[in-house]
């Protein structure tokens, strides 16, 4: 039977990868997310993540003006 992976597991390594690139390049890495990042706020710091923002649901419209 497979071994299933938690989400930390599965995506924190890629994530930390790309942040590790990023920092190489002397950037900052911004990280958007949409729902569930309050779990994630440690792990996200422990990483190195600069800058994480989101969209707080049904305060935002995402259509553009004009539609």
């Amino acid at each position: 039977m497979p071994t299933r992976l938690s989400s930390r597991e599965l995506f924190l390594p890629v994530v930390a990868e790309n942040v590790r690139v990023t920092h190489q390049a002397a950037a900052e890495f911004h990280y958007f997310t949409l729902t569930g990042a309050m779990p994630f706020l440690e792990d996200y710091a422990r990483i190195g993540i600069d800058i994480r923002a989101g969209l707080r649901h049904g305060k935002y419209s995402l259509r553009l003006p004009g539609e």
